[in-house]
């Protein structure tokens, strides 16, 4: 799974494609709809690599987006929400990359 740039006429986008290089129909659908209501190509890039994650986490344990909707994922929130758990965010403060402001005159 991985984030594939495409030049377009309309410029670059980006597509999921699966490991054989096929598109991944459901989450390519979904980016397009973002573009089809003029929203940012960055925002559309970012939805995009966060949605190749998502769609690693559900490989890592035997699902892929299509099964979301049926029996095979009893609870897709619960998967949602151990995808989020499992999410690492930096701190950004904590190497200086954060401008602090001193309010108290």
């Amino acid at each position: 799974m991985k984030v594939q740039a495409v030049d377009t006429p309309k410029g670059e986008r980006w597509l999921l494609v699966d490991s054989s290089f096929a598109p991944v129909t459901e989450v390519n659908a979904f980016l397009g709809s973002l573009d089809a209501r003029r929203r940012s190509p960055n925002t559309i890039r970012t939805y995009a690599y966060s949605l190749v994650r998502y769609c690693r986490y559900l490989e890592e344990r035997g699902l892929g987006v299509a099964d979301l909707g049926t029996s095979k994922a009893t609870q897709p929130i619960v998967l949602l929400s151990d995808f989020m758990s499992s999410l690492q965010f930096q701190d950004l403060s904590a190497d200086g990359n954060v401008l602090r402001v001193d309010f108290s005159l």
